[in-house]
């Protein structure tokens, strides 16, 4: 979820994933709710609305307020966002595109994490290892010495 301000205006996007094929997005921006879903029924009922009942408009505060189909690229921009900006990581979560070459896995990222982890456990493995070589030298100098003498 996302609550911003941009100007005078409040943008509010929220993004649901009851599992990794069942998942709900929308996006409010000054009056307009737009939303999209991995749900062909709502995403048809939403777009079936007409334009007249889309829309409305407050008697109290005579602002108007609508609703529409949001593009799923809209839920991709958010997710992507949101990963790189909080740098978000769950082995669950996979946000794919159907019939497209743009695909977000965030599977790849904890696989990112787990080499990252590797590495760093590998240098300091190497780090041990090198000590230890070190010491061995060491103590091969220090026996040689004793038997020079």
């Amino acid at each position: 979820m996302e609550v911003k301000r941009v100007g005078k205006r409040g943008i509010i996007n929220l993004y649901l994933e009851i599992n990794p094929s069942k998942w709900f997005f929308f996006s409010y921006n000054d009056g307009v709710l737009k939303t999209c879903s991995s749900e062909d029924e709502y995403d048809a009922r939403v777009a079936k609305i007409k334009d007249k009942k889309r829309e409305s408009r407050s008697k109290l505060t005579n602002k108007s307020f609508a609703y529409y189909p949001a593009n799923e690229d809209a839920k991709i921009s958010f997710v992507r966002e949101m990963k790189k900006r909080y740098n978000f990581v769950s082995k669950n979560i996979r946000v794919v595109r159907e019939n497209d070459d743009d695909i977000m896995d965030y599977q790849d990222d904890e696989e990112e994490i787990n080499d990252k982890k590797k590495k760093k456990k590998d240098k300091k493995a190497e780090k041990i290892k090198k000590k230890k070589k070190e010491e061995e030298s060491y103590e091969e100098e220090e026996e040689e010495e004793e038997e020079e003498e």
